[in-house]
């Protein structure tokens, strides 16, 4: 972000974040680290698109986008992706470019263009911010 500012500031262009719901989750023993990383992704996303919006020559619109945290299911048993996936409401891990990449396309387009520094949740119901 920070490389990409000074064209996102001439030319006020979005900036989209990708994270997990981990750090909103309470049942990931032994992912603090990970959780603590996303949840700072999401955070800087916000303070960026506080702080930029301002010095942008158009609207800057900062919004990280969280998808399903489907990399965990990598290195588990399949037991584990099953548990995994009953914690899902919709019943299924989602799918990268139909499920993430349509609200990633939504966040880029003129339909989001007073969205900023907000996160949108496309993690089949999973977690839900507070």
């Amino acid at each position: 972000m920070q490389a990409a500012y000074p064209a996102l500031k001439d030319f006020a262009r979005s900036v989209v974040n990708l994270g997990t719901g981990s750090a909103l989750r309470n049942d990931l023993p032994g992912f603090a680290l990970y959780a603590g990383t996303k949840e700072m992704i999401r955070t800087l996303t916000r303070m960026a698109a506080l702080e930029w919006v301002r010095t942008a020559s158009g609207s800057t619109r900062a919004s990280p986008t969280a998808c399903p945290p489907a990399s965990t299911c990598v290195a588990v048993r399949t037991a584990g992706v099953r548990d995994f996936v009953s914690t899902i409401p919709l019943g299924r891990v989602g799918r990268l470019e139909e499920d993430v990449g349509r609200a990633v396309a939504f966040l880029l387009s003129e339909d989001a263009a007073y969205v900023t520094g907000s996160t949108l949740m496309a993690d089949g119901g999973q977690a839900y911010l507070r």
